[in-house]
């Protein structure tokens, strides 16, 4: 239930956060970098805010009732949080007065989500979800615009890159799909992984995919997304 902070250059452990009862289960950094938030695992299924200076919880928000909230994403503007949760909803709350501004209801995944993203403009969420299918949302009109079929297994991670008009999901399939963002249209798939593969990562020139798997591999793939 502890978290860990860390300085990558000096490889020193900054702080130790262990104020949780229960299973953390998902993170996410502030834009400015001034503040952690995380999910935490059934029975809590809450979600805290952290003061990343003193190590401290200064706020706590509403969760997914008798949920895990299993992804986070923080909107670029830093104001909007966005969660997933086991229910296979995923709902966005203003960080500051904790007000619900966004819920999939009844549109919602038939099974856990796994993974979130936001868009650079902070207009379109993406969720991957166990039932093997990618929503993408419209922030601002509260709309599911497309609902992306193709991968075989659970959607554990998806990304979206710089520029904002491609996503990037992994799976328990083994492959990595990307995609139109506007059309959903699955635009090329990438194998070589012998088995699952559990999260990506987009550098932010959009020139390197970072993938890794449970055949206990990393692999580093140069492209223009």
């Amino acid at each position: 239930s502890g978290i860990k902070i860390w300085d990558l250059q000096t490889k020193e452990r900054l702080l130790f956060l262990n104020e949780h009862s229960y299973q953390v289960s998902s993170l996410a950094i502030s834009p400015d970098e001034s503040k952690l938030f995380c999910g935490v695992n059934f029975p809590s299924t809450g979600m805290s805010v952290w003061d990343l200076e003193t190590g401290k919880i200064i706020k706590r928000l509403p969760g997914h009732s008798n949920h895990a909230v299993q992804a986070l994403a923080i909107s670029p503007d830093g104001e909007t949080i966005i969660s997933g949760a086991k229910d296979g909803n995923v709902k966005a709350l203003n960080i500051e007065t904790g007000k619900l501004m966004f819920s999939l209801k009844k549109e919602r995944h038939s099974k856990g989500v796994e993974s979130i993203a936001i868009s650079p403009d902070g207009k379109t969420i993406v969720s991957g979800s166990k039932d093997k299918t990618i929503k993408v949302c419209n922030l601002k009109t509260k709309k599911i615009e497309l609902t992306l079929e193709g991968h075989k297994g659970w959607v554990y991670c998806v990304a979206i890159s710089p520029d904002g008009s491609k996503i990037v999901s992994c799976s328990r399939d083994k492959i990595i799909r990307i995609w139109d963002l506007y059309t959903g249209k699955c635009i090329r798939i990438l194998e070589g992984h012998t088995d699952w593969v559990y999260c990506i990562a987009i550098s932010p020139d959009g020139k390197t995919l970072v993938r890794c798997s449970r055949d206990k591999t990393v692999k580093i793939w140069g492209f223009n997304l």
